[in-house]
């Protein structure tokens, strides 16, 4: 089976969760929220999978989700570890350049040992 779909988009209908289709409280029109959509994965008979954001959290919940403040965090982390990989990568091919030289040099040395 191939994988769905998946977009966060205004849905029609409920969550097939929980049943409910989640209002946005902080608004006056108290629109519907975007839900996580199934395009093409039917259910009840032709409706596209809906998953609402309460949902979907508890979902990413029992999974462990990372909270965002550590996700940042350890996003700053590997952008420096990055740097330092980069860094270290000049750094060794600077060295292997130099190792090259040296033993062309070598070979060149022993190659006038030989004629003289």
């Amino acid at each position: 089976m191939a994988a769905p779909n998946l977009r966060l988009k205004a849905a029609k209908g409920s969550c097939t969760l929980c049943r409910t289709a989640p209002m946005d409280e902080l608004q006056e029109t108290k629109r519907v929220l975007p839900m996580v959509v199934a395009v093409g994965m039917d259910v009840n008979w032709g409706e596209d999978m809906n998953i609402c954001q309460d949902c979907a959290g508890v979902i990413a919940d029992l999974i462990g989700r990372v909270p965002g403040d550590s996700a940042a965090h350890w996003e700053g982390k590997a952008h420096e570890l990055q740097d330092e990989v980069d860094e270290l990568r000049g750094k060794l091919e600077a060295q292997q350049d130099r190792f090259k030289r040296i033993v062309e040099g070598r070979k060149a040395e022993k190659e006038q040992k030989e004629v003289a």
